[in-house]
């Protein structure tokens, strides 16, 4: 439940989560995750830019179930993984420091939650609905925490073929060596093999793990979203492929490393 303590300026609330601290620290630091939580019921997220490090930056809209749009803006001021970390909200509306705490609890993780506001007033004015949205929350990052627990720890696969327009497969690797691993690893995705295939000289292979189809969807949204990608090497990528066809499989954690291990590409 979420209270005013005795500041007058803050809302604060715990929770006992089933989940390892540092699971849990990582679906707030880890974009795609977050997008898939973050909000009260009914929301979704689009994220232009999340930095999450001392001084990053933390754009994103907040879509609500009335199609609503509600753009915020953000700046980390502490990240101590998996421990601790401080967010500064600073625009457009409701200004506060959110600070998140993570205590290891034999396995289990417990999160205090304090939110504190410049004004006292402005506190006591959005209070009312704030109170539950923060609930909602954490209700939607106990579901998201609970999806992760696959049976046997199995990883989801997507593997995803090229065809390549011809002559073009030289020239399509360097620029997803060079350019598009490095961004879908700085946005936290798996990205376990790619390279050209063996059976014909113009396809190409991806292949990703997830947690579950969910945080497929939502990584991928995420990241073929991003400014990061549609402002960098998105059309010159694009240009060399005729098309692709993706497939998704589970497999254990000890496949994905074997498959890791034999198709490493990353020369």
């Amino acid at each position: 439940m979420t209270l005013m303590n005795d500041d007058a300026r803050t809302l604060a609330t715990t929770r006992a989560l089933d989940a390892p601290r540092e699971r849990v620290f990582a679906a707030f630091i880890d974009p795609a995750r977050l997008a898939r939580w973050w909000g009260p019921a009914g929301f979704r997220n689009t994220f232009e830019v999340f930095e999450p490090r001392p001084g990053g930056r933390w754009l994103f809209t907040m879509h609500g179930p009335d199609g609503t749009d509600y753009p915020n803006e953000c700046v980390f001021t502490e990240l101590a993984g998996p421990a601790r970390f401080v967010v500064r909200h600073v625009a457009p509306v409701h200004a506060f420091t959110l600070t998140i705490t993570l205590t290891d609890d034999g396995g289990r993780t417990r999160i205090d939650w304090q939110q504190v506001f410049d004004d006292a007033a402005e506190c006591a004015r959005v209070a009312p609905f704030a109170g539950p949205a923060n609930e909602q929350n954490l209700d939607r990052l106990a579901a998201v925490l609970a999806a992760q627990r696959a049976p046997g720890g199995a990883r989801l696969v997507e593997v995803r073929s090229y065809q390549l327009k011809p002559g073009t497969q030289a020239a399509f690797h360097a620029q997803v060596l060079q350019q598009a691993v490095p961004l879908l690893r700085d946005w936290a995705t798996d990205v376990v093999a790619f390279g050209p295939s063996a059976h014909a000289a113009d396809s190409y292979h991806l292949v990703r793990a997830y947690d579950d189809l969910a945080d497929l969807q939502a990584r991928q949204d995420a990241f073929y979203g991003s400014r990061a990608w549609l402002q960098g090497p998105r059309e010159a990528i694009l240009a060399h492929i005729e098309s692709y066809l993706s497939s998704v499989l589970w497999l254990s954690p000890e496949s994905v490393e074997d498959l890791r291990g034999s198709n490493g590409s990353d020369a």
